[in-house]
């Protein structure tokens, strides 16, 4: 799916956005999300049994999703923030292409987002910037302008 954000952007002030209101974008991230859960993508079908907000000064939220202790697929062991990108280890360019829902604009499938498939939440979904160039997880000025431009698509305030 290629999502031209250029010609389908839909900004609005937050004072003009009603709360149920979505975007195109947010709309079809739902619309793919929903249908890989469907297609059987992900590790499991997200259920959250219990969920809890803790009291505190940041009131976290905790869930209860057992599925997710089970069978996820296990960690990769980071050591650092920086670390080299190792082709053997698990990585974004080994993504089967039923877990990768939207193309952001790019002929070269460069800038995706992805579906988690081992989902904390509904829609629970990745921004790949430059996935294909086999850097480490870092922020980069063009991951930080895609993260930006993805927040400027979406009427979400979640």
């Amino acid at each position: 799916m290629s999502y031209n954000s250029s010609t389908e952007t839909n900004c609005a002030c937050s004072k003009d956005i009603k709360k149920d209101e979505e975007s195109n974008f947010d709309l079809v991230l739902k619309e793919k999300w929903m249908e890989a859960q469907k297609n059987g993508v992900f590790r499991y079908i997200l259920n959250i049994q219990d969920s809890k907000i803790l009291e505190g000064k940041y009131h976290f939220l905790v869930q209860l999703n057992i599925d997710r202790g089970y069978k996820r697929r296990s960690p990769e062991n980071i050591i650092s923030m920086n670390q080299p990108f190792n082709e053997k280890d698990f990585n974004f360019t080994k993504l089967v292409s039923e877990e990768q829902i939207m193309n952001l604009n790019n002929t070269d499938k460069d800038d995706i987002i992805a579906i988690n498939a081992s989902p904390i939440e509904y829609c629970h979904s990745l921004l790949l910037p430059q996935r294909c160039k086999q850097l480490p997880q870092l922020v980069t000025k063009h991951s930080l302008l895609k993260a930006i431009e993805l927040f400027s698509l979406s009427l979400s305030s979640l």
